[in-house]
């Protein structure tokens, strides 16, 4: 038989029951507290995942952007001045002279064309003979460069940088840069030692 209590006519198995109640409820709190309390932790953790990521990202960005500054601030392309100047001293009434001016700077070559009238001079101050003369006379770096030789020859010339005075293609052969026609015998390129006869240096 139940009982109730003297003071509130409640009976002792209704109290029971409120109080089991009141522990389940508030079990119930604690549990659904600490649920979320876990599920703030999960979010908080994913978010600094993602934080750390994205500044990761950022970074790694920053770095690629920064790189690809740097490089387009220091890319040279090519262009005819990572080759030595050349200077080509031709006569105003050569047109060839002019031709092969041309030719040069199609070829990458920085031309500093300088028109003279005393050819004789220039060629005796580098030791041209006769026999392999030219119509002009060029030079570059240490090496004098007579007639219309190929870009292909000079660039020989430059990277092996052989100890001769110069390269010489004799006379004006057709075919020839800055010459019209057809030459069935090709192009011979002579080279000229400091002492010597002069030899051949390279064919076309």
């Amino acid at each position: 038989m139940e009982k109730n209590c003297p003071n509130c006519n409640v009976s002792d198995e209704t109290i029971k029951n409120l109080k089991e109640s009141a522990a389940k409820s508030q079990g119930k709190d604690e549990y659904d507290s600490k649920k979320q309390q876990k599920e703030d932790e999960r979010l908080n953790n994913a978010r600094g995942k993602k934080t750390k990521k994205a500044v990761f990202i950022g970074l790694i960005l920053a770095l690629a952007a920064g790189g690809a500054v740097w490089g387009l601030a220091n890319y040279k392309p090519a262009t005819s001045s990572d080759k030595p100047k050349i200077a080509v001293y031709y006569s105003s009434t050569c047109s060839c002279c002019k031709e092969y001016i041309t030719y040069l700077r199609a070829k990458g070559f920085e031309v500093d064309a300088k028109q003279t009238e005393d050819a004789i001079t220039i060629k005796e101050k580098y030791g041209i003979s006769s026999d392999i003369e030219g119509c002009h006379t060029s030079v570059v770096g240490d090496y004098f460069v007579e007639g219309m030789v190929p870009a292909e020859a000079i660039n020989k010339l430059l990277a092996e940088k052989p100890e001769i005075k110069g390269i010489a293609l004799p006379g004006m052969p057709s075919n020839a840069p800055g010459m019209p026609g057809f030459n069935i015998k090709g192009l011979k390129v002579y080279q000229v030692p400091v002492e010597g006869a002069a030899s051949e240096f390279i064919s076309f």
